[in-house]
């Protein structure tokens, strides 16, 4: 049966339901009889001992309380059930008002455990992640993170935040494993930079399933879709570029400032991240 997610009220209206949560979440466990005397006496709600012996087995079969031959008490997994589902309105009202505000953001989509944001640059996308990550990547600890993308052009514009990006993750006593599509000269220098840091590893030369930028952790699946255009730009800018003192500084900044529709599309589900990380992973040892 699943577990009923009402949620007691705020206010003098109260039911007895509502009571009853109120009392059990500060002292339990309790017998109908010294549920139905507290009501009485304590907050004064003119209920019958039979209306209160009714609620309580209906919570009781709701999975709302636990019946012990101690007496009565709230289920620990509605609780969790509950916090979740507080939570998941918080963070989703919370998200959607800060991120209208945050330059770059074109679009913002929130519904249950998806959110899709829409940007319009490249470097926009990339000051997300950045505090995505501080925020939310950085509290998983002992994990693995997996991230697959065409170029690595972060190192050449972020060399010391990458950095500080790198020693935060060794605090975490986390692995980071990427795969980068490209084998270019510059791929090839960004991918010698991060593999001297402590479990950090980048292979480059691997196909981009779905040509899709991914990043998962914990039980988020991050997905950063490019435009066609822009796509190709970058991927020119990468081949043409034989040497590093021949980057062309100026042309990969008005690339990747190139105003275009970035979507990031962010899933929060264990099992989905969990098998994506798994094919990850296993292309990985194949490479």
């Amino acid at each position: 049966m699943t577990i009923n997610l009402m949620l007691p009220l705020v206010g003098d209206k109260k039911s007895t339901r509502d009571y009853l949560v109120t009392i059990l979440g500060d002292e339990w466990p309790l017998s109908i009889k010294r549920l139905h005397n507290i009501m009485r006496k304590r907050y004064s709600y003119n209920v019958s001992y039979q209306a209160v012996f009714k609620t309580v087995k209906e919570m009781v079969s709701q999975k709302i309380l636990k019946e012990t031959k101690e007496g009565y008490s709230i289920n620990m997994e509605w609780i969790k059930d509950i916090h979740d589902l507080t939570e998941r309105i918080r963070s989703n009202y919370s998200t959607t008002q800060r991120m209208t505000a945050v330059k770059g953001v074109i679009d913002t989509k929130v519904k249950d455990d998806l959110m899709v944001l829409t940007f319009e640059t490249l470097f926009d996308v990339e000051k997300y992640l950045y505090y995505l990550e501080k925020n939310f990547l950085f509290k998983f600890k002992g994990q693995t993170i997996c991230r697959a993308y065409h170029h690595d052009w972060k190192f050449w514009f972020y060399t010391r935040a990458e950095h500080n990006r790198m020693k935060l993750l060794s605090t975490t006593k986390s692995e980071l494993l990427c795969l980068c599509e490209g084998s270019t000269v510059l791929d090839r220098k960004a991918a010698e930079f991060y593999n001297k840091y402590d479990k950090v590893k980048v292979i480059t030369g691997v196909p981009l399933a779905g040509g899709i930028h991914t990043e998962v952790f914990g039980p988020y699946h991050i997905q950063i879709i490019l435009q066609p255009e822009l796509l190709a730009a970058l991927e020119k800018l990468f081949r043409m570029t034989k040497s590093v003192k021949n980057l062309d500084y100026p042309k990969f900044i008005e690339t990747l400032e190139k105003k275009s529709e970035i979507r990031v599309i962010i899933t929060e589900n264990r099992a989905v991240a969990d098998e994506i990380k798994k094919k990850m992973l296993t292309a990985a040892r194949q490479a």
